[in-house]
C-alpha cells in the first residue's frame, strides 16, 4: 500500500466517523438530550478534524459551545487549538470510550438503516445534518 492509499484509508475512517457521530448529534437534539448531542459533537468535530474537515469541524465547535459555554473546549480559539491540547485530547479520549465508532454504527442501524448512504460529499452532507443541531 502505498502513502497515498495509506492517507487516503485513514480520510475515509475519519469521514465515517465525522456522519456517524454527526448523525447521533442530530438523533440526540431531536430527543432533547443536550449532554449526548454535546459528547456526539465533540467526537464528530474531532473526526472532522483528523479528517481535514474545516467547516464540519468550525459548526461542531460553535454547536458544543453554545451547549455549554463553561465547557473545556470553549477555552480554545477553535477545535483544531483544542485538538493540540493534551487535556482535550484526554477527554475525546474519554468520550471515544463512551461510545465507539462500532458502538455508534449499531445505535445508527437501529435508528437509521440507510445513516451510511451519502448523497453528495460526505462534508455536506455532516453539515446538513449539523445544520439541523443549529
Amino acid at each position: 500500500m502505498d502513502a497515498d492509499s495509506h492517507l487516503e484509508m485513514y480520510v475515509e475512517t475519519d469521514a465515517r466517523h465525522m456522519l456517524a457521530f454527526a448523525n447521533l448529534a442530530a438523533e440526540s437534539l431531536q430527543k432533547k438530550q443536550q449532554q449526548g448531542e454535546l459528547r456526539f459533537l465533540l467526537l464528530a468535530g474531532a473526526a472532522a478534524c483528523r479528517g481535514g474537515y474545516p467547516n464540519v469541524t468550525e459548526q461542531c465547535y460553535q454547536r458544543a459551545v453554545s451547549i455549554n459555554p463553561h465547557h473545556l473546549l470553549a477555552k480554545y480559539d477553535s477545535f483544531a487549538d483544542a485538538m493540540r491540547s493534551e487535556d482535550f485530547l484526554t477527554l475525546i479520549s474519554r468520550l471515544d470510550r463512551f461510545c465507539t465508532y462500532e458502538h455508534a454504527e449499531l445505535l445508527l442501524e437501529k435508528i437509521n438503516p440507510n445513516w451510511q448512504e451519502v448523497s453528495g460529499d460526505v462534508e455536506t452532507q455532516c453539515l446538513e445534518i449539523l445544520g439541523h443541531t443549529s
